[in-house]
């Protein structure tokens, strides 16, 4: 029989994190960019920002088991504000959903978000993001020639520098 101890995640793939940290840095960065400047995202950028997030996150996990639940419950938080969403813009604001309301890039940065975090900090960030694009639309609206808000840019910087502030030492743990 094979043997079923735990992981310890202080040192289960340490000698990869620097690269995984740089690599969704650079993404981030790169969506932030292409969705305020064109509001067009490489399509990749999304499904490899999960992917780093969802590792990073699986290395900090005290179990396999532990990392999906979270990633299950983040899930069906996102799935159940984009279908309130969903269900206001057509009854409420009488527009399609789709490009109209909100554009894919946002969804799949949303649903992207949902690998990085257990659902306690990914609420906490999720709110704290939205506040952020809030702020930085408000702020810089003045300056851009569309009138869309990049979601997806904003929330990208928000965890770019979520991310630099806790590899540098500011936040400690944005995996509680």
């Amino acid at each position: 029989m094979g043997d079923r101890r735990e992981r310890d995640p202080q040192t289960s793939g340490q000698g990869l994190i620097p690269l995984l940290n740089a690599l969704l840095l650079v993404s981030l960065l790169a969506i932030t960019y292409q969705d305020i400047t064109e509001r067009k995202v490489f399509t990749f950028l999304f499904p490899l920002a999960a992917l780093l997030f969802g590792i990073l996150h699986y290395l900090q996990a005290s179990s396999p088991t532990f990392f999906w639940v979270s990633v299950g419950v983040n899930l069906v938080i996102v799935t159940l504000i984009v279908l309130l969403l969903a269900l206001y813009a057509r009854l409420k604001m009488r527009r399609g959903f789709l490009n109209e309301s909100i554009g894919l890039g946002d969804l799949s940065m949303l649903y992207a978000l949902c690998f990085a975090f257990t659902p306690m900090p990914f609420l906490i960030i999720l709110v704290g993001g939205l506040f952020f694009s809030l702020a930085m639309h408000f702020l810089l609206k003045k300056h851009s020639a569309f009138k869309t808000v990049p979601l997806a840019g904003y929330l990208a910087a928000f965890l770019a520098l979520t991310y630099v502030a806790n590899w540098i030492g500011w936040v400690d743990n944005l995996y509680f």
